[in-house]
C-alpha cells in the first residue's frame, strides 16, 4: 500500500470515528497556522485503538487500561489493528447503534 492511500485511510477512519462515536474519539493535532491531524485515539473499554500519522509513516497501538492504568501497549500491523478495533465494535454493535453503524463503515 503506499503512503497516499494510507493517509487517505488515516482520513477515512477518523472521519467515521468523529462522526459515529465522537465522544469516544480523542483527535491530535499539531502545526503552526494549519492544525492538522497527527493521531486519534478511539476509547473502547478496556482499549484505546490509536493511529498515528508521521510523515509518511503510519503506526497503530491497541492500549489495554484498567481502573485508569495503562497495563499494555500493543504496536500492531494496521490490518490486524483494523481486525481488533472491528472485532470490539462488533462486540458493542449489539448495544448500541453508533457502534453498528462505525462497524458498517469500516468495513467498506
Amino acid at each position: 500500500m503506499d503512503s497516499s492511500s494510507l493517509h487517505a485511510g488515516f482520513d477515512r477512519l477518523l472521519g467515521v470515528f468523529q462522526e459515529t462515536l465522537p465522544t469516544e474519539t480523542t483527535v491530535h493535532r499539531s502545526g503552526l497556522f494549519v492544525k492538522n491531524a497527527h493521531s486519534f485515539d478511539v476509547a473502547l473499554d478496556p482499549f484505546t485503538f490509536r493511529l498515528t500519522r508521521d510523515g509518511k509513516k503510519i503506526t497503530a497501538h491497541r492500549i489495554t487500561t484498567i481502573r485508569g492504568i495503562s497495563i499494555k501497549n500493543e504496536t500492531m500491523a494496521i490490518e490486524m489493528w483494523i481486525a481488533a478495533l472491528a472485532e470490539k465494535l462488533s462486540e458493542m454493535a449489539r448495544d448500541s447503534a453508533n457502534a453498528r453503524k462505525a462497524f458498517g463503515l469500516i468495513g467498506r
